[in-house]
């Protein structure tokens, strides 16, 4: 590894990598890094690379490799890369030069895996019609969503991994300028654009190859993990590939390759890694079936149209030769050169030009014959990329998390209430703190009905009792229901004489669902056809004193394993509610420790359009959010959740609120103290 060059990453301090705009800078720091070492060598690769060591006090270490072609050796060496580095990184990073020897023992990696484009045919058995010639299709990366971090040490940890190396690597080298064969071959591919339905999908990749691939950089590219066993290897690709894919149902998955030691290509891709390099040394199983190796040397015939995406990019360079000769061969065409020039010199001596007639066997014939692409040309495109197109996957593993993030803060109530109780108001409040310490809000008024699920010791009974705080606090009279299960979270408020009626037992609960039928749905209803208005709003606007009403329904498996009277007319009313309960001032808070599909259908889902999510397995993540991003909350990090809703989609830290606790905590000193007279 003389050419390589390494450097730790750390994470500062107040770097607040969960904010809004800091995945997008940094990637943009990235890509600034990569026009800048592209402006210094000709050929490099650059490497992000976590090392996962469970036996160390710091399990998980970021670096970021960097190494040359022996043609182009590092000018200035380690100083010009880390003032690049700093430059580009140092906003979030402390960057510093480490000792490459670390990488230089893989002697204790015993697999590799990849995950590469999905490649595919145009199937020529259902499109025969309109593609007669199918061609290589792999997918392009547009899987990853913007939003999050993939956190890596939580999945390697939870996973209980031995130790491993995840490496994200692009490598560039003057081969992927001088290609003009696959250059020819994406821009002539485009004879199976037909204008018919079935090829949609085919135009969309296919222009995109045409419009992004000719027009940027190129890179080869590795998305690899390196461990002592297949298990660890294939376990976090696999895990990645799932995260990604789901963001998008529609798009296949990515490609999972794996070779062990015994593997004649995993000692091929054990030097490309020690080298901090790209590895393409393997490719799609596709083009060892039958139809494969019938399709491989297929000419992709240039199409004359006049309209079409053909007319955009033919610039009339696809007439241009392309010499492709041996050493020998290059010898032999200068040699006939210069017998043309010598016997063109002669001409005067009687000697006619016709005469001079170039064999097809001759290596000047040759070097003066244009090649016409093949589908083999396409090939590298399985292992190609572009940086616009790649930087979704860095965004995943641009850095290990800061310390303060897997390590959630438990802020504190009164803290908050002091500082923003002027955000609470009758429409508003407060979910938590975002991950820059900043507050997040959550209306009433555009948002009716929420669905709060979490395992238990998660934090989700302390967010109901934030937001009953917050609720009562705007106006005492507020009106509160709550269906409690359980029987003891709330019965404090009872003690306190605030106007918040509870039902404990299931089989009381459809009279006291029928109850805030009549006391709330119908009287509102009333009301509004006496004045004659639409809304709760128009009505206190008439001079009506009402206010919103609240139920909590807590716990709500219980209710999936009531009796059908009991489920049936929950169910009824929450859809009633769900309809109205803008207009009425009904809010329903779904709340559940059990997410399963019997308790959160999907009827429910869509009934609450904004959902806290506590730390809950990635299945249930997934099955709520359809994603598994709630899924990677960790036990210590109580209170968290994942809040999908009014404000956005984004990781919030509720507060912790302290509630009277029979004589260890009196009421005077919690919030709660705001409600005795």
């Amino acid at each position: 590894m003389s050419n390589t060059i390494c450097f730790k990453l750390n994470t500062k301090s107040n770097n607040k990598s969960q904010s809004k705009n800091f995945g997008l800078f940094r990637l943009t720091a990235y890509e600034q890094l990569l026009n800048s070492l592209q402006s210094t060598y000709s050929d490099f690769s650059f490497s992000i690379r976590h090392l996962y060591n469970p036996s160390e006090e710091e399990k998980l270490k970021s670096f970021i490799l960097i190494s040359s072609g022996s043609n182009s050796p590092h000018t200035g060496s380690a100083q010009v890369l880390a003032g690049q580095l700093k430059g580009s990184l140092g906003r979030w990073y402390e960057v510093k030069e480490h000792k490459i020897e670390l990488f230089d023992l893989f002697d204790w990696v015993g697999s590799i895996s990849h995950l590469c484009k999905f490649g595919e045919f145009v199937n020529s058995n259902d499109l025969s019609t309109y593609v007669p010639h199918p061609l290589h299709l792999p997918k392009i990366f547009e899987y990853a969503n913007d939003d999050d971090d993939f956190i890596l040490l939580d999945f390697l940890e939870e996973n209980e991994s031995e130790k491993l190396i995840v490496d994200i690597v692009l490598s560039r080298d003057k081969s992927l300028e001088q290609n003009h064969t696959l250059s020819k071959a994406i821009k002539e591919s485009n004879q199976i654009l037909e204008r018919n339905k079935s090829t949609k999908n085919i135009d969309k990749i296919y222009e995109y190859y045409q419009s992004h691939y000719l027009e940027n950089p190129l890179f080869n590219y590795s998305i690899r993990a390196l461990g002592a066993n297949a298990i660890d290897t294939v376990a976090i690709l696999t895990a990645l590939n799932a995260i990604l894919t789901q963001r998008n149902n529609n798009c296949k998955s990515l490609q999972l390759y794996s070779f062990d030691a015994g593997n004649f290509l995993f000692k091929d891709g054990l030097d490309a890694a020690h080298k901090a390099q790209a590895f393409t040394g393997f490719e799609w199983h596709g083009w060892n079936t039958e139809q494969g190796k019938n399709l491989e040397n297929q000419h992709i015939k240039k199409t004359r149209k006049s309209k079409g995406l053909l007319s955009t990019w033919d610039d009339g360079s696809l007439d241009i030769p392309e010499p492709v000769l041996t050493f020998e061969e290059s010898l032999q065409a200068v040699q006939e050169q210069k017998l043309l020039s010598s016997i063109s010199d002669k001409n005067q001596s009687g000697i006619e030009s016709k005469e001079l007639v170039l064999r097809g066997s001759s290596a000047l014939s040759k070097a003066h014959k244009a090649k016409i692409p093949t589908i083999a040309n396409l090939k590298p495109l399985h292992h190609l990329t572009t940086y616009s197109e790649f930087s979704k996957f860095i965004r995943f593993f641009a850095s290990c998390m800061p310390e303060q993030q897997q390590n959630a803060c438990q802020f504190q109530d009164e803290e908050i209430f002091t500082k923003y109780r002027h955000l609470i108001t009758k429409d508003t409040y407060i979910v938590g703190l975002d991950d820059n310490e900043e507050p997040v809000l959550s209306s009433w008024a555009e948002i009716p009905h929420r669905l709060i699920a979490g395992l238990p010791g998660s934090g989700k009974t302390n967010f109901l009792n934030w937001i009953v705080f917050q609720f009562l606090f705007v106006n005492p009279r507020r009106k509160i229901y709550i269906s409690d299960f359980g029987g003891v979270d709330f019965q404090y408020l009872q003690d306190l004489n605030l106007n918040v009626e509870i039902v404990d037992e299931l089989d009381d609960c459809v009279d006291f669902v029928e109850k805030i039928h009549q006391e709330e749905y119908e009287r509102r209803l009333g009301l509004m056809k006496q004045y004659k208005v639409s809304n709760i709003k128009s009505l206190e606007q008439e001079g009506v004193d009402i206010d919103r009403t609240l139920w909590i329904i807590d716990e709500a498996a219980d209710i999936a394993d009531a009796q059908y009277k009991v489920k049936g007319t929950i169910e009824k009313r929450l859809k009633e509610y769900a309809r109205k309960g803008r207009k009425y001032g009904i809010q329903v808070l779904y709340c559940t420790q059990r997410p399963t599909t019997e308790v959160v259908s999907k009827q429910v889902t869509d009934q609450c359009e904004e959902k806290n999510i506590f730390r809950v397995s990635p299945d249930a993540s997934q099955r709520m959010l359809n994603d598994a991003i709630a899924g990677t909350i960790t036990p210590d990090q109580r209170g968290r959740c994942w809040l999908d809703g009014h404000a956005g989609r984004m990781f919030v830290n509720v507060p912790k609120i302290e509630k009277p606790e029979g004589s260890t905590i009196a009421v005077e000193d919690t919030l709660w103290r705001h409600f005795i007279k």
